[in-house]
C-alpha cells in the first residue's frame, strides 16, 4: 500500500522525514469520496498563499486511477478536498506546473494514447483538456522549460521501466518533436523511469529517476544534467546517488519511488514523497 509523506532538508541530497509532523500525511483513510486502495505520485504547487497537493488515488471500485487533491497553509496539516480529475482511462503522476498566469497538469494518460495536457479553468477543481502533447506510450511525463525550449522526459516502456525518451517544443502546446538521440536510455531499469519534478539548483538541472533494477520503484536517484539541446544529452549520475530509499519499517518500509522538491523562503528544501509499507 502506498502513502504520502513530507520530507525536508538543507539540501536535496540530505532529505529526511519532516520532524514537525507525523508521516504519512495522506493515506487511503484520508480519501472520503471514493474507496481508495492507494495514494501515490504527489506533486505540490503554491497558489493563493497556500499549498495544493495533487496525487493519484486508485479508485478500488472503478479499478483505475483518478487525481485527488489536498490543501495546506503550513505543509503540516493537510485537508483532502476530493477527486478533481477523472477520465474513462487510468490517471496517475499528476505533473502540475505554472506557465504565466495559467496552471497546467500533464498527468500520465497511457489509456489516451499519449500525454494529454489539462488547463485549470476553476483551480483546483475543474480541468479542461488542451490537446495531446505527444502520442505513444509515455509513462511519468515530466516537463521542464530550459533555455527557451520546453522539454518532456518520459519512460516509453512503462511495464519494463527500462527506457528514457525526450521530446522538445518551442511552445508548450506544440508541435513536439522527438530528441535526436531517442531513446536516451534503453534496457536500463536502474536510471530510466522519471521519479518527480526536475529542479534547477544553482544553474544545474537535477533529474530524479526510479531505481527499478530489483523491483519497481524501490528507490529514487538523481542525475545532474550537464548538456541538454536538440541533438545532445549528457548527464552525470553519481554512484550511490539515491536521495530516497525505504526505511525498513512503517509506511515506507519497502519502497519509495517519487519526490517533488521545492525550495523554501529560508533556502532549505521541502518535498512531498510516497512510500510503500
Amino acid at each position: 500500500m502506498w502513502s504520502i509523506g513530507i520530507y525536508e532538508g538543507d539540501s536535496i541530497f540530505s532529505m529526511k522525514p519532516s520532524t514537525k509532523i507525523r508521516n504519512p500525511v495522506i493515506t487511503i483513510d484520508s480519501i472520503t469520496d471514493v474507496r481508495a486502495s492507494l495514494v501515490a505520485d504527489p506533486f505540490m504547487i503554491f497558489v493563493n498563499k497556500q499549498w495544493y497537493m495533487f496525487f493519484e488515488v486508485m479508485n478500488e471500485d472503478e479499478r483505475k486511477g483518478e487525481i485527488g487533491a489536498a490543501t495546506s497553509k503550513d505543509l503540516l496539516k493537510w485537508e483532502y478536498i476530493g477527486i478533481v480529475l477523472k477520465e474513462s482511462f487510468h490517471l496517475s503522476y499528476p505533473f502540475i506546473f505554472v506557465d504565466g498566469d495559467d496552471v497546467y497538469m500533464a498527468p500520465e494518460t497511457l489509456g489516451a494514447g499519449g500525454v494529454v495536457l489539462y488547463k485549470a479553468v476553476n483551480f483546483p477543481h475543474s480541468w479542461h483538456q488542451q490537446g495531446m502533447l505527444v502520442k505513444g506510450t509515455h509513462a511519468d511525463p515530466t516537463i521542464i522549460k530550459h533555455e527557451g525550449l520546453w522539454w518532456l522526459f518520459s519512460c516509453t516502456t512503462p511495464y519494463q521501466h527500462d527506457s528514457l525518451s525526450i521530446s522538445w517544443a518551442e511552445n508548450l502546446h506544440g508541435p513536439w518533436l522527438p530528441h535526436d538521440l531517442n531513446p536516451v536510455y534503453s534496457d536500463s531499469k536502474s536510471i530510466s523511469r522519471p521519479a518527480g519534478r526536475m529542479v534547477d539548483e544553482g544553474g544545474n538541472i537535477l533529474r530524479f529517476f526510479q531505481n527499478c533494477s530489483r523491483i519497481y520503484g524501490e528507490s529514487v536517484g538523481v542525475a545532474k544534467i550537464q548538456r541538454l539541446s536538440k541533438d545532445h544529452y549528457d548527464e552525470h549520475i553519481k554512484e550511490g546517488s539515491d536521495v530516497l530509499g525505504p526505511s525498513g519499517i512503517g509506511w515506507n518500509a519497502t519502497r519509495m519511488h517519487h519526490i517533488d522538491c521545492h525550495r523554501t523562503e529560508t533556502g532549505s528544501w521541502v518535498a512531498c514523497v510516497d512510500g510503500h509499507v
